[in-house]
């Protein structure tokens, strides 16, 4: 039998649902290198859907790649303890006061 996943608390209880189901323990020091292994081996399989033919990356494949990326950021960022959108809001606001020459 299937095991469903509850999306009904939204995009990030999904993914702590999964986080629960996959027995990831969130207080645990070795789950967060994994989790940042697993961030850095996702994001090079995005780059894999360029590497052959740049201009003919499947979006089937980019997205789930993306998908796969976004799932180890978001489940790297709660373990954590790091409010992501609060992180991206004040890297924006640092990027925009600086200089870009060029």
């Amino acid at each position: 039998s299937s095991i469903l996943l509850d999306v009904s608390t939204g995009m990030c209880g999904a993914i702590l649902d999964m986080t629960g189901r996959t027995r990831l323990k969130l207080f645990n020091t070795g789950v967060r290198i994994v989790l940042a292994i697993s961030l850095n081996l996702e994001a090079s399989e995005v780059l894999e859907c360029f590497q052959w033919e740049p201009d003919a990356a499947s979006q089937t494949d980019l997205a789930g790649e993306l998908a796969d990326v976004a799932l180890y950021l978001l489940q790297l960022a709660s373990v954590q303890g790091i409010d992501l959108e609060q992180a991206i809001l004040d890297k924006l606001r640092r990027n925009y006061g600086r200089s870009w020459e060029g």
